[in-house]
């Protein structure tokens, strides 16, 4: 039978896990007709692809999830990387989401930013990102660099926007703070909201079986 989580129907949009199954790696998304695999790449591929180099903010001490900056061997390119541990609740909406919105929406909502790859193994969870060029909006208060009207608006502006996004993907954001929006170019128009942590799929409460 499957077992349909509380929280992952969203129209069309739900979670769905076998029986059984306690590895939230076993974990698939069902858009439709179609199952997505949320397994990831096996975690000892990340280490062969990237290098760390340095610490990225401050993580969650209380989920034992870090996060820092990695250097692709191959190119050099830096890339922002989120290490967590894995969830074997069964209420994994993170990976859900991040899967939902690489993989079924990919490009649509341009303002949400989108997981490259994800790894998994030694029960955690890594995902890959774009390495935010700069910086994020608690960084650009602190600075004082944003007080004048225009950038003041911009920077509001691209806020609502990325809100709105959110909502039109079928998603509460659940944690809307200055430091979940980045600044993806020095314009300040550019802004994306990320950490998906404690999001909720809009939805309803379900469960069906199958023999």
């Amino acid at each position: 039978s499957l077992a349909i989580m509380p929280e992952a129907l969203c129209g069309s949009h739900f979670f769905v896990r076998m029986d059984g199954e306690t590895d939230a790696d076993g974990y698939v998304m069902r858009v439709g007709d179609r199952l997505l695999d949320v397994t990831g790449r096996p975690i000892l591929e990340l280490k062969e692809r990237y290098t760390p180099l340095r610490p990225a903010g401050y993580g969650d001490p209380t989920r034992q999830s870090h996060t820092y900056i990695a250097a692709e061997r191959a190119s050099g390119r830096e890339v922002f990387v989120k290490d967590v541990p894995t969830d074997r609740s069964g209420r994994n909406r993170e990976k859900g989401i991040l899967y939902y919105l690489r993989d079924v929406v990919g490009g649509k909502y341009p303002q949400l930013q989108t997981m490259r790859e994800h790894y998994s193994g030694n029960d955690r969870d890594a995902y890959v990102f774009d390495k935010c060029p700069g910086g994020d909006l608690e960084g650009l208060c602190v600075s004082g660099a944003w007080n004048c009207e225009k950038t003041i608006r911009d920077l509001f502006k691209g806020m609502v926007t990325a809100v709105k996004q959110c909502h039109e993907a079928g998603i509460y954001h659940g944690d809307i703070k200055p430091d979940n929006f980045l600044l993806w170019d020095k314009s300040m128009k550019d802004i994306r909201l990320t950490d998906f942590n404690t999001s909720l799929a809009i939805c309803v409460s379900r469960r069906t079986e199958r023999t």
